[in-house]
C-alpha cells in the first residue's frame, strides 16, 4: 500500500498542475516526489508511513458490545514526521527548497485529519524546514480527500490545494 499511497499523492500534485518528478536523486537521497518550477527543484514531498499497530488491532477486538473504542496514535505520527523532517533538513537547507511530509490515514491509523493540523500547529514549530503536512484519506464513498496543513513556523512556506477525488 505504501507505493499506492505515494502514487495517490503524486496524482494529487499532478492534477493541480505541479510539474513533478518521482524519486529525483539529490546526492543519494531520493524523496518520493520533487515539485519542479522552471526546471529546478522547488519542493520535495516525502511520505511518512503510518500503519495501524498490533495495539490498535487489540483495542478494536476488545471493544465492548457498543463497538465504541477510542484510538489515539498522534504521538507516534508526530515522532515519524519529526524524524522525517530531521532526516531531510540539511538537504532542503542546502538546496533552498521546501519540504512537505505526506501521510495517508485510514480508520485504523488512530489519527484523524483534524488531529494532524493540531500536531503541525502545536508540535512542529521547532521544525522550520518542514513547510507542512499533506494528508490523504478515504472519503467513505469510493474517493479520496486531500488536506494540506501548513507549518506556521516554516522557513520556506509552500502551499498545496485541498481536493476531493471521485472515481465514479
Amino acid at each position: 500500500m505504501n507505493l499506492f499511497h505515494e502514487l495517490l499523492f503524486g496524482g494529487h500534485l499532478g492534477r493541480h498542475g505541479f510539474a513533478i518528478e518521482y524519486e529525483r536523486n539529490f546526492a543519494g537521497r531520493t524523496p518520493d516526489w520533487t515539485i519542479m518550477e522552471s526546471g529546478k527543484p522547488r519542493c520535495i514531498v516525502e511520505s511518512v508511513t503510518h500503519h495501524e499497530t498490533a495495539e490498535i488491532h487489540g483495542k478494536l477486538e476488545g471493544a465492548n458490545s457498543t463497538g465504541v473504542v477510542w484510538i489515539d496514535d498522534t504521538k507516534r505520527l508526530f515522532d515519524k514526521v519529526d524524524t522525517k523532517s530531521g532526516a531531510y533538513g540539511k538537504l532542503v537547507e542546502k538546496e533552498g527548497i521546501s519540504l512537505v511530509a505526506s501521510v495517508f490515514l485510514s480508520f485504523l491509523s488512530g489519527v484523524y485529519a483534524d488531529e494532524v493540523k493540531e500536531i503541525v500547529d502545536r508540535e512542529l514549530s521547532h521544525r522550520p524546514e518542514l513547510s507542512g503536512v499533506l494528508v490523504g484519506e478515504h472519503d467513505g464513498a469510493g474517493g479520496y480527500l486531500f488536506h494540506y496543513n501548513p507549518n506556521p513556523a516554516a522557513a520556506r512556506p509552500f502551499g498545496i490545494p485541498a481536493a476531493k477525488w471521485n472515481w465514479r
